[in-house]
């Protein structure tokens, strides 16, 4: 069976969208800083140096991973385009590492 077009599933434009209703960041006004030689970081909500609830995201350059480590509360990862590649263990091998595509998930 077909989907039908729906008025209920169009997205607004960003120019429709009544400022007092919502908070949103255009992808040219998102603030990204260096964390480490192969990866970026905007934070687009929240502090990461308080707790509560935060949400940013995260560039992977080209040619880098992610390193183990392990923080004090869960972080949950969603990739959303291209290959996380990341070392899921608690010694650093990159001939090694686990591969997250867009879809898969995990709790870190």
């Amino acid at each position: 069976m077909p989907l039908r077009r729906s008025p209920f599933f169009e997205s607004a434009g960003a120019a429709d969208l009544h400022p007092a209703a919502i908070t949103y960041i255009l992808p040219d006004k998102t603030e990204w800083k260096l964390t480490s030689p192969g990866a970026q970081q905007a934070i687009l909500t929240g502090d990461l140096s308080k707790s509560g609830f935060d949400f940013g995201t995260n560039k992977w350059l080209s040619g880098d991973m992610g390193r183990p480590r392990f923080h004090p509360i869960d972080r949950f990862i969603a990739v959303l385009r291209g290959t996380w590649w990341v070392i899921a263990r608690t010694t650093f091998d990159p001939a090694a590492p686990s591969a997250f595509r867009p879809a898969l998930s995990s709790p870190i």
